[in-house]
């Protein structure tokens, strides 16, 4: 047995009785947190001492416990219900409907465009 005790069962078999968190009929198999693969959207689990505990390592734009979130760094104040919004080198308002962007002097249709590719 790796990781448990060898129990005698009779002149031929025995059976190993498995430390905490290990597994298998040797006791080969180390049981974590992780093993479920808790971190969403690509993050990274590290398990924790306990069986119940770990850590996620986020991949960039997600956050929280299980990087279940993306991240909103979005900075402007973008005003009548705008939604601000990023691409890889700025950040923009999305106008809603019926309103005019006046930023770079862009339509309604130009920045949808704009946003859709």
């Amino acid at each position: 047995c790796n990781k448990g005790q060898c129990i005698i069962v009779n002149d031929v078999y025995y059976s190993c009785e498995c430390s905490k968190y290990y597994v298998g009929s040797h006791c080969e198999t180390k049981l974590d947190s992780c093993i479920y693969s808790p971190c969403k959207n690509g993050g990274t689990c590290t398990p924790g001492a306990d069986l119940n505990e770990f850590s996620c390592k986020c991949s960039k734009g997600f956050t929280g416990d299980t990087c279940e979130t993306i991240e909103d760094k979005c900075s402007l104040n973008c005003l009548n219900n705008g939604a601000c919004m990023q691409d890889d080198t700025e950040e923009f308002c999305l106008c809603s409907k019926g309103m005019n962007i006046v930023s770079k002097n862009l339509t309604l249709t130009e920045e949808l465009s704009r946003f859709s590719r």
